[in-house]
Formats: structure tokens, sequence, C-alpha cells
């Protein structure tokens, strides 16, 4: 239970509406919660075989130690803020394209990052 609530703080649902509204904005509501639940449903499965198979496909296909995981976690994050602080909130936005294409821009960088990941290898250990 303690790892889930982890989980729930790292994914922050309430930033992700900051960082998405700009394409709330743009899309209609329908459209939007279409392409948030395949973004979630594609998380998902990132995160399912992280807790299966995350520590060998991390160790030894990657070469990464999961110390490395979390400071890149870290970098990334800063990264973020920085250009939200210095740019404002159309900063981060990389939503250009076909509907059909914006499930994986939102994704990979607001719902799947270092930390969620590290969170499913701690749930399979």
């Amino acid at each position: 239970m303690e790892l889930f609530i982890l989980m729930l703080v790292i994914l922050n649902p309430f930033a992700q509406v900051l960082y998405l509204k700009n394409l709330i904005d743009e899309l209609s509501l329908r459209d939007f919660a279409t392409v948030h639940f395949k973004a979630s449903v594609l998380s998902l499965g990132v995160y399912i075989v992280f807790v299966l198979i995350g520590m060998p496909l991390l160790n030894d296909v990657f070469q990464v130690r999961l110390a490395a995981l979390e400071i890149f976690g870290g970098i990334i994050i800063m990264g973020i803020a920085y250009r939200y602080i210095t740019a404002g909130s159309g900063s981060n936005l990389l939503f250009r394209g076909d509907i059909g294409e914006l499930t994986p821009e939102i994704s990979l960088p607001y719902m799947v990052g270092p930390g969620t990941i590290w969170v499913s290898l701690m749930i399979e250990q």
C-alpha cells in the first residue's frame, strides 16, 4: 500500500493537469479522454514490465545501475521545472501532429519517468 501511495505521489495527476492544460484546451473532452486513457494504458504496460522483469532488464540488458536512474530522473525533473519557470507552461508542450501520435507524447515524459520506474522496481522486490 505504501508503494502504491508513493506511485500516486510521483505520478501527481494534479500537476499533469497543469502540464497538459494547452492540450486540454485544444482538444475536445472526448478526444482528450481517449488520448489520456491510451497513455495511461501504455504507462501501465511499462510499469508491469518493470515489476515483472525490471532489475534483470535494467542491469543485464541496459547495464544501468539503479542509482544512475535516480540521478537521471532528478536531472530530468530539474530540466522540466526550469523550462516551466523560465518560459511558462507552453514550454513543456511536445504535442504536434496527428491525434493518434499524442499517446506516447503524453505517456513518456509525464507518466513514465525514472521515478515511477524506480517505484515499479521496488514493487518487484
